[in-house]
């Protein structure tokens, strides 16, 4: 192949990535310009602009408008704060190729790459579906009639899109007695026949005691994200999002609640409800539970994050990853999912007050400034 070809092709192939990164752009814009009224209203003094300016020059400067919007929901003025657009647009395309992103997202491959980490579940697969095909919890093809009755009579489960989705779109608590789901009344046939897209079936995963006393309807979920610093791999702030009155989600975007996590394992004072991030919202106590947060105790955060830590050294093609895990009623750390695109780096550093890197910010500053 000639050397015209090969740029042909590989100009072809980086096509899907620079539309990721194109739409990202866009969005993070339209996204900003929306809450203009809410960051707006955060005013710093003479030091503080000064500060930020002095610190942000050298990187070729930054407009202030999402540090803001962090401040204006935790009143938190940090000058280290990532701004979400730098990271969606520059580093994350940067640190993640997008081929390795896409795959290593895909729920129907968590088993393959991370089945065997120690120390680490995997919820059991039941029945899943790849494009047009079906397979079994062994990885097995079988027809869609098969597939009907293996989930015929399972009882209470999970079923979820394995690739593109977000914010529990399309995440469904079911329960399968003799071919009906009760929950929806829709018959095993018809639920699994009319789904066009990939998604896995799995069973329930049951929080530890403390994480589940706090909203037990829901899956409570830790965010831990990990990233690169040359060899080493780093962990940023930690997240506890959690569910809230009849929702059998945690997400963000579907009304949840996010909380800090201390790495002893005891939460911190605020709960905030961020909705799309225009929200500044907080609860010192579950609204549903009564639950108080501050310094409530939920499980071994050293446990989790060496689990995290392994995880990622199993996908070192990827520089940062948002891992969500759970510590299971055994006590045990579960991974439910693994996200390495379209990642969001905002809430984190709201709810805890601090930067996503910490003292590794100039590293990666210093990455893009080298990229550009």
């Amino acid at each position: 192949m000639g050397t015209l070809s090969k740029k042909v092709f590989r100009t072809i192939d980086n096509i899907p990535a620079k539309a990721a990164k194109t739409k990202f752009k866009i969005g993070e814009n339209i996204a900003i310009v929306k809450k203009r009224k809410i960051y707006n209203k955060v005013k710093w003094t003479a030091e503080q602009t000064a500060e930020f300016n002095d610190y942000w020059k050298k990187w070729g400067g930054v407009k202030p408008y999402w540090h803001k919007l962090y401040q204006s929901i935790n009143g938190v003025f940090n000058v280290k704060y990532f701004p979400e657009k730098l990271y969606s647009t520059k580093l994350e395309p940067m640190l993640n190729p997008w081929i390795y992103s896409k795959v290593f997202s895909d729920k129907n491959m968590i088993d393959l790459f991370w089945g065997n980490v120690e120390g680490v579940n995997i919820p059991r697969r039941i029945l899943s579906k790849m494009n047009t095909s079906y397979y079994d919890g062994e990885g097995n093809y079988v027809s869609l009639n098969k597939a009907v009755e293996i989930v015929n009579d399972i009882g209470k489960c999970i079923i979820k899109p394995t690739v593109d989705s977000s914010s529990g779109q399309g995440v469904k608590l079911l329960n399968f007695v003799n071919g009906v789901d009760e929950l929806s009344g829709e018959s095993a046939k018809s639920l699994i026949e009319r789904r066009n897209d990939s998604f896995v079936v799995q069973e329930i995963v049951e929080n530890n005691k403390n994480i589940r006393e706090i909203h037990p309807n829901s899956l409570n979920t830790i965010r831990v994200i990990t990233y690169k610093v040359e060899e080493e791999i780093h962990c940023a702030p930690l997240t506890l999002r959690i569910g809230v009155g009849d929702s059998t989600v945690d997400n963000i975007h579907a009304g949840g609640l996010c909380v800090g996590i201390n790495k002893d394992g005891t939460l911190k004072k605020k709960a905030y409800q961020l909705g799309w991030g225009d929200s500044s919202r907080y609860f010192l106590k579950h609204p549903t539970s009564g639950i108080v947060f501050k310094d409530y105790y939920i499980g071994n955060m050293r446990q989790v994050i060496d689990a995290a830590k392994r995880l990622h050294e199993k996908a070192t093609q990827l520089g940062i990853v948002s891992w969500d895990l759970t510590i299971n009623k055994n006590e045990q750390v579960v991974l439910i999912e693994a996200n390495c695109y379209g990642q969001s780096v905002w809430f984190p550093q709201v709810i805890n007050g601090q930067s996503l890197f910490g003292d590794d910010t100039e590293y990666f500053l210093e990455k893009i400034a080298k990229n550009k």
